[in-house]
């Protein structure tokens, strides 16, 4: 297989105005939504963002991610635990908006098995960028854990 090769010639474009604004690399203001990236939409458990939808839900935080209409994952996210040799699955079942601004929306997950309580907490901004809070808690006075794992199988990435 021989390998490929080529030459490129790139050109340095001016900065451009949101960039300049210390605002626009965080969406500090909920409001905010700068060009090109624009509001977030919401439409049940679907949060679209900068070419992005993410669907809230299943057993791993996200259904699925579609990124300019193409599926990120192969199949659903999972998070998984491992004890004594077994491994469980923690589903997501009740997913909520919590907030909902041009620049920012929030949104809460819930979760169970008989042995964890797992909540999610977390944040979709206006150019995509997803930030999130797991939390698990034992019932029944704790138990011990081998292993736990946020697992993504994903797709062909070449449109990152």
């Amino acid at each position: 297989m021989k390998p490929l090769t080529g030459k490129t010639t790139y050109v340095k474009q001016p900065q451009p105005e949101w960039l300049k604004h210390p605002r626009a690399m965080d969406a500090l203001s909920p409001g905010y939504a700068p060009r090109p990236w624009g509001a977030i939409q919401v439409h049940g458990e679907k949060i679209n963002a900068a070419g992005k939808e993410f669907e809230l839900g299943g057993p791993g935080i996200f259904k699925q991610i579609m990124i300019q209409g193409k599926p990120l994952f192969i199949t659903p996210p999972t998070l998984e635990f491992r004890q004594d040799g077994k491994t469980s699955t923690i589903a997501f079942t009740d997913a909520r908006i919590t907030s909902r601004h041009a620049g920012r929306v929030g949104f809460w997950l819930r979760g169970n098995t008989s042995e964890f309580e797992a909540s999610v907490d977390g944040v979709v901004e206006f150019d995509g960028l997803v930030r999130f809070r797991l939390k698990v808690v034992p019932k029944n006075g704790g138990c011990r854990v081998d292993d736990m794992v946020l697992r993504y199988r994903l797709g062909d990435a070449q449109f990152f």
